[in-house]
């Protein structure tokens, strides 16, 4: 499979995705204010929410969508599920990430600091072999973590999948709904 080439974001793009009544600043970084009191700082490798409101989550979701073609949301457990079900409205997935910024790099100092005491005391191998299996231990503790802090946060909203508008009146119908 061939990989999506990115697309830049344009300040009309923004402007596409936020509405004529948003507030864009003039220079880049764009920070964009919504009438509702969102905010969002926009830049070419990452979207930031300052505050994140209905309108923010959904253009956001669209500028992803269109753009990058699948976005990864950090934070609070409420701003990761409110991207993940504005980006299924909308058709774009969005995956929520649940590791540790830092983890590779408190790893690879650990790794670096057992190694170092180890060649010290004169076994270097020896070093060398209890910091791999420190660090094997650390990445499998974090994988945990991430798994734990899934389970935490499920989604209590069914999936979206198709269309998230309106039901056509057939549908309704079928349904019994009318």
């Amino acid at each position: 499979m061939a990989k999506r080439k990115r697309k830049r974001i344009t300040k009309e793009m923004v402007r596409a995705a936020f509405g004529d009544d948003a507030q864009i600043s003039w220079f880049y970084p764009w920070r964009v204010k919504t009438l509702s009191g969102g905010e969002v700082l926009i830049t070419q490798r990452e979207i930031k929410s300052i505050f994140g409101t209905e309108d923010t989550y959904r253009a956001v979701a669209l500028i992803i969508g269109e753009c990058w073609g699948h976005g990864v949301s950090r934070g609070s457990p409420e701003f990761m599920l409110a991207s993940v079900m504005h980006g299924e409205a909308a058709g774009v997935p969005i995956r929520a990430d649940y590791g540790n910024k830092h983890a590779g790099l408190i790893q690879a100092l650990a790794f670096l600091f057992i190694v170092l005491i180890g060649c010290a005391m004169g076994a270097a191998l020896g070093g060398l072999l209890f910091a791999v299996v420190i660090v094997a231990a650390m990445a499998q503790s974090e994988k945990r973590e991430k798994q734990k802090r899934h389970e935490q946060m499920s989604f209590p909203y069914p999936r979206v999948y198709g269309s998230a508008g309106p039901a056509r009146r057939e549908d309704a119908k079928r349904r019994g709904w009318i």
